[in-house]
């Protein structure tokens, strides 16, 4: 009976273990958006959520300007948005996406679309070598992150 219970215990001792060392591992997301490429009409500002944990990261003056941010491993969500026009929405629907830890996460570049009062989105995963190009040539910053976890060894 001992045996047993020591046995139980160190299996829900490494299953914590695993969780937690899951969850607190860093991926490198790269994220734009805009209502389309040639458009001044960009996202000034936008949020992404880690779904799992609510855990939230800003992007601020996106324009033309992707997301490089190394962020927790989860699933995510386009939380908000604000708009050059200074308009504001929350969305955090589908598409979903996931974030691997020690990894490049590469979103693409979405578009969404205001039909009457309602917004959504009109495309997402697109342009995913332009997207990265754009982020590899915007800031050194966020050219040696991405060189960083190009090296990284899965």
């Amino acid at each position: 009976m001992r045996r047993l219970l020591i046995a139980i215990i160190f299996t829900l001792t490494q299953l914590v273990t695993s969780s937690s060392a899951q969850s607190t591992e860093l991926g490198l997301l790269i994220l734009e958006i805009g209502f389309n490429r040639n458009s001044d009409s960009s996202a000034r500002e936008f949020t992404v959520m880690n779904i799992e944990n609510k855990k939230y990261v800003v992007h601020h003056d996106p324009i033309h300007h992707p997301m490089v941010a190394e962020v927790e491993e989860g699933i995510y969500c386009v939380y908000s948005l604000k708009y050059s026009d200074n308009t504001d929405f929350e969305y955090c629907g589908e598409p979903y996406f996931k974030v691997l830890g020690g990894k490049i996460n590469n979103a693409g570049f979405w578009k969404f679309k205001l039909d009457r009062t309602t917004w959504s989105v009109d495309s997402a995963f697109q342009n995913l070598a332009e997207t990265l190009a754009h982020a590899k040539s915007y800031d050194a910053t966020d050219a040696a992150l991405i060189e960083k976890y190009s090296h990284a060894v899965p």
